[in-house]
C-alpha cells in the first residue's frame, strides 16, 4: 500500500505479519484493510512505533507529511474515531491526543540521521561521564555502561510530564 503525501488514509490494522532488516533499517509488514480491500503495508520504525500501540482490528488514520524544505517525511497516526468507555466518566486514562508525530520531528530534526547522530553523541557523553564516576579498571566496562544508561534514562525521564500533568 502506498501513502500519498498529506493525504490521510483510513485503514483497519489486521496483523503485523513479519519484521525484517533492510538497507534503510528495520521494516514491519502489516495486513490492513483499506477501502474494504485487504492489502499489505510496510512500515518503517517511526510508523511502527505508533502502529504497535493499537490492537488488531483497530481503525486508524495514517498521514505521511513532508518536512518542509527536505525530501524527508514524518508519519501521523490517530484513531479513526474516539473510543467510548463502557461507563463514561470512569476511565482512568486521559483522552488520546488528536495526532502524533515521529520522534525525529518531535526532537526538532529534519531527518533520521541528524536525530541518530545527536543520540549517539549523547550516549558517548554519558559513557564519558560514567567513566568519571566509576574507574573501568576497578569496576569493569559493563558497570560503567550500566551507569551511562542510567544517566541517559534519567535525562529522558526529566522530559516526561509528571503523572498529575497527564491527568492521573
Amino acid at each position: 500500500m502506498e501513502f500519498m503525501l498529506n493525504v490521510p488514509a483510513t485503514v483497519i490494522l489486521l496483523k503485523n505479519f513479519k519484521n525484517g532488516q533492510g538497507q534503510f533499517g528495520p521494516w514491519f509488514g502489516w495486513n490492513v484493510r483499506h477501502q474494504g480491500v485487504e492489502k499489505t503495508m510496510f512500515a518503517d520504525q517511526g510508523l511502527q512505533s505508533f502502529l504497535s500501540t493499537y490492537g488488531p482490528n483497530s481503525e486508524v488514520v495514517i498521514t505521511r507529511s513532508q518536512i518542509q524544505g527536505t525530501n524527508s517525511s514524518v508519519w501521523g497516526v490517530q484513531p479513526a474515531r474516539q473510543a467510548t468507555p463502557a461507563d463514561p466518566g470512569t476511565t482512568p486514562y486521559p483522552p488520546m491526543p488528536p495526532a502524533t508525530t515521529s520522534l525525529v520531528a518531535q526532537n526538532g530534526h529534519s531527518n533520521r540521521e541528524s536525530y541518530r547522530t545527536e543520540r549517539v553523541d549523547r550516549a558517548k557523553e554519558a559513557f564519558t561521564d560514567a567513566e568519571k564516576v566509576l574507574d573501568p579498571s576497578a569496576w569493569g566496562r559493563e558497570d560503567v555502561r550500566a551507569l551511562a544508561i542510567s544517566f541517559l534514562i534519567d535525562e529522558e525521564r526529566k522530559k516526561i510530564p509528571a503523572p498529575d500533568e497527564l491527568g492521573f
